[in-house]
This record gives C-alpha cells, structure tokens and sequence, in this order.
C-alpha cells in the first residue's frame, strides 16, 4: 500500500485549488455542480443532489478550451458550426447583369425610405415611376429545346421540395456533451422557417416562372443561368451552378414544436433522459418529445454558399436527390 497525499485550498467564489501527489488541480461550481481541472489533465463533471449524498460524475480524457456550461439548461456544450453564406457581394461583381440590379435595387431602397416620410412622398412615387417606365431590368430569354429541358429540371428539383409541409434553414449546431440533459441528441441545433415562393423583385422583368427561396437573412433567386443572392442591404450577388455541390442525407430530430401532418415519428425520448434512454424520474416536469426522421439538403461550394436545410416529409428526399441529379446532368452537358 503507498503514501496518498491531497489537499484542497478554498480561495472563495466556488474556487479550489487541490494538490496532489500528481501535481496541481483545480476546480469551480456551485452546489449541485462542480467541474474540475485535474493534475493529469483530464476534465471532470460532477452532478450533485445537496443534503443527500447523491451524485453523478462524468470525467473526459482531456479538456477541451470551448467547453461551457449553461447554468438555466443545465448543458455542457463545445464548438458550434455555423452555416451561413459568405463573400455575398464578392460574388460575381463583375457581372454586368448583377451591376444593374443593384443600381435600381438601390433606387427602390431610396424611394421606399422617401414614401415613408411626409415632404418626400412625391420623390418617392416619381422614382417609382421611373423605375418602372426606364429602369426594369430584363431578364427575358428564349430558350432552345435542350435549355428549356435543363431549367425544367431545375424548376422540378423546387417543386418537390415544396411538396414539404414546411422546411427550416439550420442556422447553428453546437456539441453538447451532458446529452442526458438533452433528450439524448449529440447536437443543439437553431434554425428558422424557410420558404419558396415563385415570384421575382418587382422591378425585373422576366418572362418565366423562377422560384426564390427565402432564408432568415437572404433572398435568392434560381433563374436559368445564375443564383441572384439579395441579402438586406448589401450588394447583390450571383453565382453560377457549376461547382455546386449538394448533399443529400436524413437526421433525427427531436422535435419540442408541434409535430408537421407529414413528418415521420420513428421514436419518443425524454427532455431529461437516464442511461437506458428512458425518463429521468429526478425531474417531475419531465416531457416526452417525438423523435421525427426529417430529410436533409446541402447546398454549397467553395466561394462561400453554406445552406442546410431540414425538410418535413423525409419520403420526398429519394425523388428531390433524382430531380437534382437530372438538371446536374443537364448542366454538365
């Protein structure tokens, strides 16, 4: 049997530092938690019931410097990805097409700002006049039997998509490690409503239908031959479909919201869940979540497009792949 030593100093605010045969650890909680910096390096969690010797401790091989804990949920999450899109405005700058959309772009902001002031509504309407008398864009075009087959396709690819009861944009996805606290998903995710619609800005003149998906920051047009990327008031920006690449997967979800007519459940968990996936019976408010298997569409390329998308009805996402591989097909020719 050998010598043990230990000893714990209490600097206040919920500190320790402990010192040990194996060098210097430390430590930070409040009652019920604590997580400590062990000599070896490793970081421990512990859970803690006050006044009832009760506890749980979850230690890892090593620390990691983005860890952190949410005193309200009570989760231990890491690193967050974010999905957004990126060098908008750089995009295609030199487009002539995407110089004059943002030229009467830029007229229109000026005129909604005038028609909401008093003394400067007839500024405002006569710059709508001129806009529509002189500015339009055109964007009208005459295809051949090959391109109209292409953005055929193109325009199928959003229609299946549509078929979905409703679709959310994946804006974060953060790592959370205590997943006992979080239903049992691996990931806390953000998203928002997404949307498509066929419509075009007002001020361009097309003579085809084009479908525009709307995300929580941007707006963007899928016409023949580009992306038209509108983004609050920034510079428009276009991309072209070559090098678009899109990824075509399923995820479980577990769905706190009302639960969509055509979402597939495939399993129920817990808010709080223990080690065999059943309710932690610690928690008296503890809610049953479904789990839904919802489709999963990524879009991006290497100038910066970034967009995830979670589609309600999972059965939809064989023929959507199909649809995209076709106009993929169409465009590579």
């Amino acid at each position: 049997m050998g010598f043990r030593f230990k000893k714990s100093i209490n600097l206040g605010g919920g500190f320790k530092i402990n010192l040990s045969k194996s060098g210097v650890g430390y430590s930070w909680g409040i009652p019920g938690y604590r997580v400590t910096k062990t000599a070896l390096g490793r970081t421990r969690q512990t859970y803690s019931i006050p006044g009832t010797g009760i506890s749980y401790i979850e230690e890892g091989k090593k620390d990691n410097n983005n860890v952190r804990y949410n005193y309200d949920t009570k989760l231990i999450t890491g690193e967050t990805e974010v999905f957004e899109n990126l060098n908008i405005s750089e995009m295609s700058k030199d487009d002539e097409i995407l110089k004059q959309i943002n030229k009467t772009r830029c007229i229109n902001i000026i005129s909604n700002i005038c028609l909401f002031s008093f003394y400067l509504i007839p500024v405002g309407i006569l710059l709508k006049i001129l806009i529509a008398k002189r500015w339009k864009i055109d964007l009208t075009y005459e295809f051949d039997e090959f391109s109209s087959n292409k953005y055929n396709s193109l325009n199928k690819f959003w229609e299946e998509i549509c078929k979905n009861k409703k679709i959310w944009q994946i804006n974060t996805s953060t790592k959370v490690y205590n997943i006992k606290y979080n239903s049992g998903a691996d990931n806390n995710v953000t998203r928002s409503f997404a949307s498509l619609k066929l419509k075009m800005p007002w001020y361009i003149k097309n003579n085809i239908k084009v479908y525009c998906l709307k995300l929580k920051k941007e707006k963007i047009y899928f016409t023949p031959d580009r992306m038209i990327i509108f983004r609050g008031l920034n510079k428009v920006g276009g991309r072209n479909y070559k090098d678009m690449i899109a990824h075509f997967s399923y995820t479980r979800f577990v769905e706190s919201k009302p639960v969509c007519s055509d979402s597939n459940i495939v399993d129920y968990t817990w808010q709080y869940v223990n080690k065999t996936g059943g309710p932690d019976r610690r928690f008296s408010n503890n809610r049953r979540y479904p789990v839904c298997r919802y489709g999963v569409i990524k879009l991006e390329s290497e100038d910066g497009i970034n967009i995830v998308l979670n589609c309600s009805n999972d059965s939809l996402m064989p023929n959507i792949q199909n649809r995209f591989t076709e106009f993929m097909n169409f465009h590579n020719e």
